[in-house]
């Protein structure tokens, strides 16, 4: 026999639950404990629902004149405009305009004396990518990877029926000088619309003659110059569409 069976309930022993019995009123009883038969349910007395004083609580409502309408909540401080006290308004820039020629050597130089600066490098790409950033900048294409595209464009361009053009895809393009696709679609798109490249029928890529020529001068220092020209009134209004004056309407 079971051990814990043989010990009560306080001795740790186990205590089997038993199913309460319902209780049967004999036929023959007319009444129990003072009540008839008919007034208990199932041998119980129906002695109504009490509430538990110690658990049911009293709940206390707030008065309608301590409660706020969403309204009439104070309304969070707007944020305090900086003051510019002290700042002036910046003034208006007027437009840049920029023009691109090839002209012979002692043309361009107006000044006795004109400031030089050399870049100087082992690294023959690197040196073309500044000098292709002045070429580059001149018509507002400012991405960074430009100069570099461009520099591969010519470099692997071929001669196709006297013409030179640069003929591989776009993609190969991006894994030749790992670059991101979009990026290699965006400069060359820009480039065409400044009238640098041009795209020919069978897709490839033709040169504009100035950037031709261009590239074609750079031989042993390659140079290029910068001139920065103050204009005049009168000046403005006769600025061609490629941002060159017509002397004859300033004459």
């Amino acid at each position: 026999m079971n051990e814990n069976k043989k010990k009560s309930a306080f001795d740790g022993g186990i205590i089997a639950a038993e199913t309460p019995r319902r209780y049967t009123v004999p036929e023959h009883v007319k009444s129990l404990n003072g009540k008839r038969v008919d007034e208990t349910v199932n041998g119980f007395e129906d002695f109504g629902v009490y509430e538990d004083d110690d658990i049911m609580e009293e709940v206390v409502e707030m008065p309608a004149s301590l409660l706020k309408a969403p309204e009439d909540m104070p309304e969070a401080p707007e944020n305090l405009k900086k003051s510019r006290a002290g700042r002036k308004p910046r003034k208006s820039r007027e437009a840049v305009h920029t023009s691109l020629e090839m002209v012979g050597k002692k043309k361009v130089l107006h000044e006795a004396e004109v400031l030089e600066i050399t870049y100087r490098s082992l690294d023959k790409s690197l040196l073309m990518d500044l000098l292709v950033k002045q070429y580059l900048t001149a018509l507002e294409i400012h991405e960074d990877s430009a100069p570099t595209i461009l520099n591969h464009l010519w470099g692997q361009a071929r001669l196709v029926d006297g013409k030179r053009m640069y003929t591989s895809s776009l993609q190969a393009t991006a894994q030749a000088l790992e670059l991101s696709y979009a990026s290699i679609q965006k400069v060359t798109k820009k480039m065409i619309s400044k009238k640098l490249l041009s795209k020919e029928a069978d897709g490839f890529l033709a040169f504009d003659s100035l950037l031709l020529h261009f590239f074609e001068s750079l031989t042993v220092n390659k140079q290029v110059v910068l001139t920065f020209e103050e204009l005049e009134e009168e000046q403005m209004e006769a600025i061609t569409k490629d941002s060159k004056i017509n002397e004859e309407m300033t004459s």
